[in-house]
């Protein structure tokens, strides 16, 4: 059975439509349609405001999860090795690099406690701080040379909501087409039907 079709009365005074129910609630939240814009359903008698016909309110988009805590890293190589390049998000990169420097300093600084230690464990902390340090100095770097700026973010946004406003232009322009043939064709059949008029 075919959705029955939605039509609403825009600042004009102006019919638009016929729309399926999901565009309508998507004009809805796009601020195009408020909840006094007058719709009407086929099959239905009056025309009624938009907030009464869909009593429930519209469901809004759902909200992308929660980035998870970046996890505890002791080693750079198991981090990364599995990941593709842009896989790894900034924010969760840097939190790993950041508590994996924190983790060698406190493993660096646990064996320099006792001076008998420092002496035995010298060599194994030169051998294990330097390298860490190093990587971690690279990773750094490699990551602010990679790291989209904030004017790229907000153009990437910018083109995505344009992108989507110009899909809904889209989808009316096509709606405008339909209805204005539907009309053509109905005052065709009418012509054909009363030759003369009434």
């Amino acid at each position: 059975m075919n959705e029955p079709k939605w039509y609403y009365f825009n600042a004009n005074n102006e019919t638009i439509g016929p729309f399926s129910k999901i565009v309508l609630i998507e004009l809805s939240q796009a601020g195009q349609i408020s909840n006094e814009t007058l719709v009407f359903k086929e099959g239905t008698e009056a025309w009624q405001p938009f907030g009464e016909a869909f009593s429930e309110p519209p469901e809004p988009e759902p909200l992308p999860p929660e980035p998870s805590p970046a996890p505890v890293v002791t080693s750079v190589p198991k981090y990364i090795a599995h990941r593709k390049k842009r896989d790894v998000g900034y924010k969760e990169l840097t939190g790993g690099l950041v508590q994996m420097a924190a983790v060698s300093a406190v493993h660096a600084l646990d064996s320099l406690n006792t001076p008998e230690r420092r002496a035995a464990d010298n060599k194994k902390i030169k051998g294990c701080l330097i390298p860490t340090v190093v990587i971690f100095v690279v990773l750094v770097v490699i990551i602010i040379i990679n790291a989209p700026t904030s004017e790229e973010i907000k153009k990437r946004d910018a083109q995505r909501e344009e992108d989507r406003l110009n899909e809904l232009a889209k989808r009316d322009r096509e709606n405008e087409e339909l209805r204005k043939e539907q009309n053509r064709e109905m005052m065709r059949r009418y012509i054909r039907a009363f030759p003369n008029g009434r």
